[in-house]
């Protein structure tokens, strides 16, 4: 594929590239599950004994934001956030080393807390998710994905899941346990993988100087914010590569399952 990408560069050809293994989905069926959002000031401090066991408080502030705090560990100063609505802790100020260390751990913890086996998320959008390293949630071997849909204004915005950075952030965005089941989808009866490559084949334009890579068209459970259901849909990931310019940018794309609508990704 790599080769195939550098000849369309080479000839300033605009072209339409899937991967190998791109439309292999296996399953049949998908179900639809009830979820619950846990509040993050009913997490941190067992989070902050877990990853930073021997850590000192140095300052503690409460504002209209929520809840800021200063901390040390050994020779290691950095900051602690819990965002007034409960939906996210952010640990800031770790060094990159520090930062790598407790990430898995965290990952760990959650998964033990929640239920909700976290796993790699990858061929992300850098441009929605800012994270160098980034894990969310798996049910039934089905990933959850990296962006929900927010109740406020329709859009794929708000995170989910966890993210590292190596400016030194580590961030907890919107954790969940799953409840009872809501449904089930069968993924031939829908918007099925068929239908989803002639819609992506259609999308294409030839007259743009950009050479579109798909990497993986796959089932994955959207955080419907709205509905208060975890949702199947297909989650398209990729790269578009400008010929003109040299720049290649990843991409996401979300239908759903059942009826093919694309989810608004916000114009971003």
């Amino acid at each position: 594929m790599a080769s195939e990408i550098e000849a369309a560069m080479a000839a300033k050809e605009a072209k339409l590239i899937w991967a190998e293994g791109c439309f292999l989905e296996p399953r049949q069926e998908v179900k639809i599950w009830h979820y619950s959002v846990i509040d993050c000031n009913e997490l941190y401090e067992e989070m902050l004994k877990e990853l930073f066991p021997d850590a000192t408080v140095e300052s503690r502030e409460e504002t209209l934001d929520g809840l800021r705090l200063e901390l040390k560990s050994g020779d290691n100063k950095f900051g602690c956030k819990v965002e007034s609505d409960g939906a996210l802790i952010k640990f800031f100020g770790l060094t990159s080393e520090l930062g790598k260390a407790v990430f898995p751990k965290e990952a760990d913890w959650l998964t033990k807390k929640t239920g909700v086996e976290q796993s790699k998320w990858t061929f992300y959008d850098r441009m929605r998710i800012d994270g160098d390293e980034v894990y969310t949630g798996c049910i039934d071997g089905i990933q959850i994905g990296a962006l929900s849909l927010s109740p406020v204004n329709n859009e794929l915005q708000s995170y989910y899941g966890l993210t590292r950075s190596d400016r030194g952030n580590v961030r907890l965005n919107l954790p969940i346990s799953v409840g009872e089941e809501a449904g089930t989808v069968n993924l031939s009866n829908g918007f099925s993988q068929e239908e989803l490559r002639t819609t992506l084949e259609y999308d294409f334009n030839p007259d743009e100087p950009v050479i579109t890579v798909y990497h993986s068209c796959e089932v994955c459970y959207l955080i419907h914010q709205v509905k208060g259901l975890l949702v199947p849909v297909w989650w398209v990931k990729g790269v578009r590569y400008n010929y003109e310019t040299g720049d290649a940018t990843g991409f996401e794309i979300v239908y759903d399952v059942e009826t093919g609508s694309r989810y608004d990704m916000g114009g971003a």
